[in-house]
């Protein structure tokens, strides 16, 4: 029973450091507006953490979502407008979150002749610790273009 008790707890310390690896977009903010065909950055953070992470890369997509919910959008099923595709380096210093987390900021071009709700989104993948767990996490937040 104490052996069970002890893989609990292993399990649980394990996926608590796992799920400190998710990569998010921490700008621009959900619902920000941004102008067809501009310029604009994107800032992905990461928290810090102990274990050896080997960072794979990242890409950054948006997709049109006015025919759904845009806060219901699954973002794994389609990138949409490839924006970025590459690795993903985050550091610490002056610009990043407020919360000192690592970041990385990408200047990405949105779409030209567009308008309405799309789903930016960030699909990271990871090898983390000495076995290389392989972790493959996808977020979005919504934006409109205008």
């Amino acid at each position: 029973m104490k052996a069970f008790a002890s893989l609990i707890a292993i399990t649980s310390l394990v996926a608590g450091a796992t799920a400190q690896f998710i990569a998010s977009i921490s700008s621009p903010a959900n619902g920000t507006v941004i102008a067809s065909g501009a310029n604009f950055t994107v800032q992905v953070q990461e928290g810090i953490y102990v274990e050896n992470v080997n960072q794979v890369g990242i890409v950054l997509g948006l997709a049109p979502c006015s025919q759904v919910d845009c806060n219901a959008y699954d973002a794994s099923q389609e990138v949409g407008d490839l924006l970025y595709l590459g690795p993903f380096n985050p550091q610490s210093g002056p610009g990043g979150p407020p919360s000192g987390e690592l970041f990385e900021n990408f200047a990405v071009q949105a779409p030209a002749g567009v308008s309405g709700p799309y789903a930016l989104s960030l699909t990271q993948l990871d090898l983390i610790g000495a076995s290389h767990e392989r972790v493959y996490t996808v977020s979005n937040i919504v934006v409109e273009l205008q």
